[in-house]
Order: structure tokens, then sequence, then C-alpha cells
């Protein structure tokens, strides 16, 4: 299409909905093209004449053997012209001539900037600029070029632009003797700088996928040994002196968390740290102490950062430490320690180190977690054996506890058997409520029971024994009247059974650390605890904790096994109703379940895939591409997700069928079984699609020739003598549907590229929003008799628009809103610039579109209500493409009707 004028008005036909212009003057002819730039001449010769002309050609027309070589000439310049390689015709000067598109956009300049200067003033070199050698060379094999009349081809250069990445280019050079007086030069450039780019990140990738197979390794022989390391100090050993060597550090160390103290348990490298800081508190401002406040690591690249903590960075500066990292060891919710590392030189940490160290931080929190269980273990094991003898007294307790399988009854039990072991005259248990707020009554006897109803909930600030053992963590002994007075004396009014006590015992029912509840017991006579006694109330105590621990570990167990009941019988219910095919893959490939959906799809029955492979069931399937894929995902632990197959199943032999799946890896416990696979069927999509895309090709290719005859013979019987006036209605006739075909074509080629995903080309340039708009709305007032289109707007609304397709969109919304409003109503059309922004409003009165159209109003092939337009037709792209037009100007299209309102389309485009 040849392109309008800055400032131009192009014409836009107004037609009615859903009838797209066509794109008038572009010519559709397509040729044949020598790829013998290089050949001597009468070789070139030889080749032309063997051209077969493309159909279309304006040479079909001419005699056999009377092929115009200057127009095969014109069309291979062409094709070059409007290429990806950067083209630029010099003079003898070497100033430009012309330049094409790709190279224009290549130098950041307009085509029309180029002429008549030369590169470095394009480039607007400075006299060190680091371009100018580059630009030096090009020129003088230029002029090498031009002296002797020879092409020089693929010469490689490489300038680097400020401020910009490193660039290259091949560059040709061809002598044109008919430029100008003295000659000039063709110079076609080919920008190398995004294959240069992906080599470079390759080698990058390899070298990081190198050090990462390293750190595995690596990672993998730290998890080994630290397996076996049963003491923190074997853990702490074994991970400084292989993580510190791995790293490239020069000094480490591990701390272990004892109070509020790091103490040192290992260290290499720096020896002088061991001296200086055994111990370092957590509240003090070193890298290790903040890591373990903060239970997140820290990352030092240089000196600078050290600042962060003045005393460290005195002690790094002594020891040549120049970067470094402290990690916290957090295991079970818990921190154990910290590690950290020290570098002689600065060090950017990359994500793939930072990842390896915090995983070396993992594993080994988790190893000093084991072993501090084993050391408790242990610890137990020795006391258990020491306390043997006096927990005799307790087997009945113990045999009562081990038969409570809830929280209830053990509180039963600790009451009743644990009174009577002690000898006790009452007793009181109290649980600790979830929010860990509140103390709730559990069970009572010995004139404790009245509890139930006054002190059922108990706050932990009240001032009783119970409350405050399980504020302090710690037994409370009472073994006199006076003293229970003096030390509670708000107890009679909570619970009036304890004024007769002369004795009291509040004990904490913990496991670990953590408080479980509280029991109380009473004593109607003074009594002394001595220490054997002690150690039995204190062991009565561990047992009913433990006891405790075990019913809610039960109680737990039993409402996770009832959840993981129920979630297995949903997973059941979507695997066997789900509306795609869902399978499990053994690490042998074989099927080990399928569900009903996948099974139909196959075309045999579920339980016939059961211990067989895809190949022994579907061998017209490309096995080879898909079992290489399900072993790439049991080995990499990493799904493909919606990967396209196409092949033949016994559901429908001999007919090409198509899916969608993803495949995904199954873990129990962190371990690869199998892989699950998702199939979704697509053949009927992929049907639909190719049956329209057949249809648009048919309709916008065979259309063209006939319609360029149409066009022909309707022009000529126009200009045939006889009765004139018939003749021209004939042909007027036949040239109007000819270019009512053109229009069809057209919208269907726009139609075919939107969903392509190409866009509507445009072809912008300077254009006034206003007179565009007045221009359409005349035309449609011409094309619609009877009727009026207000045009109004401000003025002065100017922007970089393609005029044509812009008319096009106008003149679809006006066509629409006379179609679709009353004969004797007036249609508006306005125009204003808002911010970088241009709006343009198309509204009449009348029915407003039903709400159930709105939704899909913008899509192909829908079509109101003929009956709103009076029964007109059309292709039901009319709104379609208008919108992909604005977008193409990265613009919006978008509709606002309800009753009571006029319908208004409004079209939002930038200015630039």
């Amino acid at each position: 299409m040849r392109a309008a004028a800055p400032g131009a008005i192009p014409r836009a036909r107004c037609r009615p909905a859903s009838r797209s212009r066509g794109t008038r003057g572009r010519r559709a002819d397509s040729v044949g093209v020598v790829a013998s730039v290089g050949a001597p001449r009468r070789r070139r010769a030889r080749k032309m004449k063997r051209i077969v002309p493309l159909a279309g050609s304006p040479m079909l027309a001419a005699e056999p053997g009377s092929l115009n070589v200057r127009d095969l000439k014109n069309a291979l310049v062409d094709a070059l012209w409007s290429g990806p390689a950067g083209i630029a015709v010099f003079d003898a000067d070497l100033r430009f001539v012309g330049v094409n598109d790709a190279l224009a956009a290549m130098n950041g300049l307009p085509p029309e900037a180029h002429v008549g200067r030369s590169l470095a003033e394009i480039l607007r070199l400075l006299p060190d600029d680091p371009r100018r050698a580059a630009v030096e060379r090009s020129e003088a094999i230029a002029r090498a070029v031009l002296a002797s009349g020879r092409p020089r081809r693929n010469v490689p250069l490489e300038p680097v632009p400020p401020g910009d990445r490193a660039r290259g280019w091949i560059c040709s050079y061809f002598p044109l003797p008919d430029v100008g007086a003295r000659g000039g030069v063709c110079v076609l450039i080919t920008d190398m700088s995004d294959a240069r780019d992906r080599q470079e990140q390759t080698e990058r990738a390899r070298e990081r996928a190198e050090e990462s197979a390293r750190r595995l390794k690596l990672l993998q022989e730290v998890t080994a040994g630290l397996s076996r390391a049963d003491t923190a100090e074997a853990i702490a050993q074994l991970v400084v002196d292989r993580v510190r060597v791995a790293a490239g550090a020069s000094a480490g160390s591990l701390r272990l968390l004892e109070g509020d103290e790091l103490v040192l348990a290992e260290e290499s490298g720096a020896h002088a740290v061991r001296g200086r800081f055994p111990r370092i508190s957590t509240r003090d401002s070193y890298p290790v102490s903040e890591v373990v406040r903060r239970r997140e690591p820290i990352w030092l690249g240089n000196v600078e950062e050290f600042q962060r903590f003045p005393a460290f960075a005195e002690t790094a500066a002594q020891l040549g430490v120049r970067a470094g990292v402290a990690m916290p060891l957090v295991g079970h919710g818990y921190v154990l320690g910290a590690l950290s590392l020290g570098f002689a030189e600065p060090r950017a940490f990359g994500q793939d180190e930072r990842d390896f160290l915090l995983a070396v931080a993992e594993q080994c929190a988790q190893a000093l977690g084991r072993a501090q269980l084993l050391e408790a273990e242990r610890t137990q094991r020795r006391r258990a054996l020491q306390a043997r003898d006096r927990l005799a007294r307790l087997q009945a307790v113990t045999a009562a506890l081990s038969r409570a399988s809830t929280s209830s009854d053990v509180a039963r039990v600790l009451v009743m058997q644990a009174k009577e072991a002690l000898g006790a005259s009452s007793s009181v248990a109290y649980l600790l409520d979830a929010a860990g707020v509140r103390l709730q009554f559990a069970a009572a006897v010995g004139g404790a029971e009245a509890e139930h109803g006054r002190a059922r909930l108990v706050p932990l600030d009240a001032p009783l024994p119970g409350a405050e053992a399980v504020r302090r963590g710690e037994p409370i002994w009472v073994e006199g009247a006076a003293q229970l007075s003096a030390q509670f004396p708000e107890l009679p009014r909570w619970a009036p059974h304890t004024a007769r006590m002369h004795a009291l015992v509040a004990l904490p029912l913990k496991v670990g650390d953590r408080v479980l509840g509280v029991v109380n017991f009473g004593f109607d006579e003074p009594r002394v605890f001595d220490g054997e006694e002690r150690e039995l109330i204190l062991a009565a105590a561990q047992q009913c904790a433990q006891a405790l621990e075990r019913a809610r570990l039960l109680d737990a167990e039993r409402q996770a096994r009832v959840g993981e009941e129920r979630a297995r019988a949903t997973l059941d219910a979507i695997f066997d109703y789900a509306p795609m095919g869902i399978g499990l893959i053994d690490r042998e490939l074989r099927f080990v379940r399928v569900n009903p959906s996948l099974a139909e799809i196959n075309g045999l029955p579920a339980a016939a895939h059961a211990g067989r492979t895809p190949r022994e069931l579907m061998p017209d399937l490309p096995n080879d591409e898909v079992e290489a894929a399900f072993r790439e995902v049991l080995s990499s632990g990493q799904p493909k997700l919606d990967v396209e197959l196409s092949g033949e199943t016994p559901a429908a032999p001999g007919r090409l069928r198509h899916w969608v799946e993803s495949w995904y890896p199954v873990r129990v416990e962190d371990e690869i079984f199998g892989l699950g696979v998702l199939v979704r069927e697509i053949t009927a999509e992929r049907e639909a699609a190719e049956f329209q895309r057949n249809v648009l090709g048919i309709v916008g290719h065979d259309l063209r020739n006939p319609l360029s005859a149409i066009t022909t013979s309707a022009r000529l019987v126009v200009r045939q003598a006889g009765d004139p006036a018939a003749v021209t209605r004939l042909g007027e006739r036949i040239a109007g549907n000819a270019e009512r075909m053109q229009r069809i074509i057209a919208v269907l080629v726009d139609y075919a590229r939107v969903r392509a995903g190409t866009g509507i080309p445009l072809r912008r340039q300077p254009s006034d929003l206003g007179a565009l708009c007045r221009s359409v709305a005349e035309e449609c007032e011409a094309s619609h008799p009877g009727r009026h289109v207000r045009a109004s707007g401000a003025p002065e609304v100017h922007g970089e628009w393609d005029p044509d397709r812009l008319c096009q969109i106008i003149a679809n919304l006006l066509s629409n809103a006379l179609d679709y409003s009353p004969l004797d109503s007036t249609v508006d059309v306005s125009w204003r610039a808002a911010g970088e922004r241009a709006i343009v409003q198309v509204a009449n009165d009348g029915a407003p579109i039903p709400p159930a159209l709105l939704p899909t109003l913008f899509d192909p092939f829908r079509r109101g209500e003929r009956d709103r337009a009076g029964g007109k037709d059309g292709l039901g792209l009319g709104l379609f493409i208008a919108r992909a037009i604005a977008t193409a100007h990265g613009g919006t299209l978008e509709v606002r009707s309800a009753p009571g309102e006029r319908t208004v389309f409004t079209l939002t485009m930038p200015l630039r």
C-alpha cells in the first residue's frame, strides 16, 4: 500500500458492521528470485532465462522467452532491501545515499536521517570513542573496493558502543558503478552479537553445571559422613574441615549454643581465633551472635560490610579476612549453633554457592539434632537405671497409665493412682490449653472435686501453686501450713478444701522444656520431702507427663488416620472421576494404575494396563522419545509439563490423535518411586483448528485470481461501445462485487494474522485525529442516506498512527452505531487527548446490547441479534479486527451498554 504523505487524510469507505475495507493499491504479485548475485554476467543471464515466473507475476502476460531482466533485478533488490540484514549505499565520498529499515534500526535513526552524512557523523564519534577504529577500518575497506572495483565479503567488525554490550558484525562490500558520477559502495551488514552471546551463555552454563556437580558430590560426602557421626565433636570436625577447603575459605568455625553463649566446638584455618573467642554471647555484636538471634544467614562480601560489626571487623583485619559468612544451625525448630567461614579476598556470593553452604548448614543442624537426641537418650537410660528401685512404688501408676489412651484417662489415673502411691489426701490435675495461656480442669479426687465448677479455667497469672509451677516450670514444695498460708494466701478462696492442708506439692507436667499441665498433691499433715521422696514424686510426674504426651500423640495419630482416610478417599474419587486421563508408572516404566478416562483414551480396559509399558500397549506412539522423557523426569526429579504427543491408539486404529501430557515425579519420603501422568486429548481441537485454517486458506487464496479477472473485465466493459449506460451499470456492479470480495479477503487475512500471533501490520505516520474522524463521519453519512453523524472533538489531537487502520476502526464503530440505532436518532463521534493518550468515543441511542452478548462481543465470528441490525449479514469479524488494530497501536477498545444509557464504544491509544 502506498503510504500517505505526512498530514494527509486517507479516505475510508464506510461499510456495514463486520465489513472491513480492503487494502487498495497493494501489489499481490510474486516473482522468482535468483540466488546468484556474485555470478558472472553471462552466467546470470543464462540462469535468468530458466526462471519460471510465479503465479500473479506481471510477466505472465509476456511472450515466452521475453523475460524482463530489469523486473527480476528489481524484485531481488526489493527482497534483499526488506530483509533482516542491514544494507547501506554510500557515494564515492562515503556518505550515505540510502539505508534499509534493518540498518536504520541498528543505528537508532530513521533512514532519511542518514542521507548525506558519513558513518562517523551518524554515530557522533568523539576523538577517544572506542568505535572509531572499527569505523575507520570499514571506511578503508570501502575505499579499497571503490578503487579496485572488486567486492570484499564476510569482513568481521567488532566495535564497542559506549554504555552498551559488545557487538559484532559480518560485513560485505560491493562496488556500485552506477551511483553518482564516481560510483559508490553497497555494504551488507549482519549482526552476530546474539550468536556470540548465546555461545558465551552456553559456556557459563557449562561452568556452573560443573561447579554444581562438584558441590553436590561434596554435599553427598558430607551427608554420608554426618550420618555416621554420633557426637557433636565429630560432626563439628567433619563439617569445618571439609567445607572450609571446598569453599576456598581461609578460616572456619562451628559453635554450639549453650544457654545464651556460643561455645567453640571446632575451628580450622586462622587458629588465633581459638584463644581469643572460646565463648561468644548471643547478645554481642558479632555475626554469629546476630544469626542466632535472627535465625538468618549473614553474607559479608567485603570489609566495608564488616563495619556493621566493629569488634569483629578489627579481628578480621588482624587475621586477613576480607569476606565471610555466618549461618545459624537450626534443627527441629531450635537454634543449635552457628557455622562461619572467612575468606582472604572479597567475594560475591552467588546463588549457587549460597544454596550449597545453606544445604551444608541444614545437614549439619540435622546431624547435631540427632546427636543431641542420642546423648539425651543415653542420659535418660542412665538415670532410669539409677531410679529403678525408687520407681518400684509407682508400678501401679505406670500400669494404669499404660492402659490410658486419652488425655482424660491419663488425668484420672494420675489423680487417683498417684495419690495413693504418694499417700496424699487430695489431688487435682490441670492441662494447659492449646493457646498456652490458661489451665483447664482435668480431674480431681479427695475433696478437690469441688474445683470442677469453681476453678474450671485458671489463668496462668493466678496466685495459685499450680499456676506458679507452670509459670516457673519448676515444682513447688510447701512443707507446712504457715508456709502455705504465707506463700498463697488466696488459695482457700479458689479451693476451700485446701484450708485443712498442712503440706502441698505442685508439679508441672513437662516433656522436655514443654509444659503440658500441672498436678497438685495435698497432705493433711506437715511433711518434709527429703531427696529420695522428691525424686519419687518427680518420677511420678515424669511418668504422667510422658503418658500425657503419649495420649496426645495417640489422639493426633487417630485424627491423622481419619484425615488420611478422608484424603485417600478424596484422591481416589478425583482419580476415578477426573475428566482427564491420570496414570501412575513405576521406575521400570510399567503402568501401576490408570483411571477410567485414560483407559478410554487408550482404548483398553484399566486392568489391562497393570504391569505393562506404554510401548507394549500402544506401539504406534513415539515411544523412544516418550521413554527418554520419562527417564529424565525420574532422574532429575523435575516435571515436564504440557508436552504435545501425536499417534494412534487401540481406541481408534488408523486415526491420528493428539494429546497434551504432563509428567511429574511421585515421591515418598524424598524418594522418587515412579511418575504420574496427566493426559488431555486435544484431537478435536486440533481438527477444528486445522479445518478453520484450511477454510481461511482456501478463501484467502482461491478468490484472488478470479477477483483479479472480475476487476479487469469490469473495467473493460465500462470502456466498451454500445449502450454506455447499461454497460456502465454492469461494469460497476461487477466492480462492486469484486471490491466486496476483496474486502472479505482482507478481513480474513487480518483474522488469520491475529490468530497466528503476528498481529495487524501498521504503517505509522503523523496523523490528525480530528480530520480522520470527520472524514469517516462524512462517508458514513453518505452511505446511510437520511442518517446524521455528529462529529465533535478537541482541536489539534495529533499522533503517530496508521491512518488507514484507524479509519477502519472508526468506520466499523460508526456503521455499527448507525445499524443498531433508531433511524431518527443521531450518532456521535468525539475525540480528545488525555495526557499521552488519545480517546475516541462513538455513542448511539437505542436498545442496549444484551448482557449475555457483552462478554463475547469482540470474539471472532460473533454477531449480535440480526434483528437489531435489520437482518444485515456479515462475517462477524469487524469488532474482533477493530480491537486487534487497537491492540497493535498499544491501545484498547471497550464498550459500555446498559438500560437507560447510550451504548458507547471507547477507543484509547497512545499518541506515540
